[in-house]
This record gives C-alpha cells, sequence and structure tokens, in this order.
C-alpha cells in the first residue's frame, strides 16, 4: 500500500499547502511531534481513522495525496509511504513509534537544489538551500541513531546515474522484491523507453521527452550537474 504526502493529513482536508507552509510550522514545532508521530503511527498499523482521512484528502482537486483504501491496508505485506516534509527530530519520533520501520532516504546535491530552488523562487515559498541544508544534516543525524538495518541513503545523482543497480540496492534493503512493473517505470522514466500508454493514445512526444518542471521522467544523457552553469561561483561557494 503507498500513501504520498500523508502529513497534508494534519491540515483540513482540501487544503492545499503551495507554500510550503506547513513544513515552517512543522520544524518550528507549531505542529507537535506528537501529532505527527500518531498520524504516521496510524498509517503503519492501518488505523481506520487515518487512512480514512488520507484516502479523503486523496480525492480533493488538486492534491499531491495518495493513498490505500482500508482494506488495502490492512491486507498488505507492506505499507509504503512518501514523505517529503519530515525532518529531524519528528522523523526520529516516528521511527520510534514504529519499530519496524526501515527509513530509504533520498537526497540531492545542495548545489542542485539550490539552482531548482532559483529556477522556481516562487513555487517554493520563500524556502532556500540553507533551508535544505539544515534539515539535510538533521536528517543524517537521524540515519546515523537508526543504523544500518533501519535506514539506508540514496543519491539523487546515483540513482540517475545507475537506477538498476540503485533498485536492487533498495529492494535487498526493505525485503520488497522488484516487480516487473517497477522495472517498466524505471526504463520509462529514466532509461528512455517510449511510455506504451501515451503511445497507444497517439502522444508520441509526450511518450518521449518531457520538459515540465514537477516531471519525474528523465531523457537518457540527462545530466544532474547542471546546477554547475546555472549558479554564481560565489553561490556555490557559499553552500561549500
Amino acid at each position: 500500500s503507498y500513501f504520498m504526502e500523508p502529513l497534508f493529513g494534519l491540515l483540513p482536508v482540501g487544503q492545499l499547502d503551495w507554500e510550503y507552509a506547513l513544513e515552517g510550522r512543522l520544524e518550528d514545532g507549531e505542529v507537535p511531534g506528537e501529532a505527527v508521530a500518531a498520524l504516521m503511527a496510524g498509517i503503519y498499523s492501518c488505523e481506520e481513522r487515518v487512512v480514512d482521512r488520507l484516502v479523503a484528502w486523496s480525492e480533493a482537486p488538486h492534491t499531491s495525496v495518495t493513498a490505500a483504501p482500508l482494506l488495502d491496508c490492512t491486507s498488505s505485506k507492506a505499507i509504503l509511504s512518501k514523505t517529503v516534509r519530515l525532518h529531524g527530530a519528528q522523523a526520529a519520533q516516528v521511527a520510534a513509534r514504529v519499530e519496524d520501520l526501515k527509513v530509504v532516504h533520498l537526497v540531492r546535491d545542495p548545489r542542485a537544489v539550490a539552482a531548482s530552488l532559483q529556477a522556481q523562487a516562487e513555487e517554493w515559498g520563500g524556502r532556500t538551500a540553507s533551508t535544505y541544508c539544515r534539515q539535510l544534516l538533521a536528517d543524517l543525524q537521524v540515519g546515523e541513531e537508526l543504523g544500518p538495518g533501519r535506514y539506508l541513503r540514496v543519491t539523487y545523482e546515483e540513482l540517475v546515474e545507475k537506477p538498476l543497480e540503485v533498485l536492487d540496492r533498495i529492494a535487498a534493503f526493505t525485503g520488497i522484491p522488484i516487480s516487473e512493473e517497477v522495472l517498466e517505470a524505471a526504463a520509462v522514466r529514466m532509461l528512455g523507453k517510449p511510455d506504451a500508454k501515451l503511445l497507444a493514445d497517439g502522444n508520441k512526444t509526450a511518450a518521449t521527452v518531457t520538459t515540465e518542471y514537477y516531471s519525474t521522467v528523465r531523457p537518457m544523457g540527462h545530466r544532474h550537474d547542471r546546477w554547475r552553469s546555472r549558479l554564481a561561483d560565489e553561490q556555490v561557494e557559499e553552500l561549500q
């Protein structure tokens, strides 16, 4: 069962958070860590109230929340939650609450993040590379505390360069084998294979190439270090 952006469940259903206000409220403690831990624990125990709320959120217009229905959750052998706004001490609280939780931590070079933020500054609601660095350092500390049995760090750069190797490592860590569906998704998103569904719809351009800022598709030869041509030397020095 898959849950994406579950921390939106802390907001009224449908109240979209375009400017990352929720993340700031989480970080400064305005939203108690106990509330975050209870929500996340509710996902992994398939608590009806929590799952039903996230399902309702997933049906709201323009939401990024994805949720599995209660019956699917309770019958699943594994539950995956993709969280973007869970950092540091609150992540540690969740890990303490859910004893068999395993964390796969996807990180990216802060210089690349800075270039991305610069390209879409309005979209990111005032977040900066310093914000990302601060959160990343706190998250890495959680990884040290959890140890290699419960924590795996994956870099975006390595995922782009060696997607199948990274997926194999994640599968070995989680104990969840890679399915043909996963291999097909990796081939389309990272290895340049046309999307059969889009081709069947006659959309040949969208089936092979994307330029969308939020797209997860990366064409063959994608340069993950394009930040080198987008940041001034003084910006790079400041991040270093």
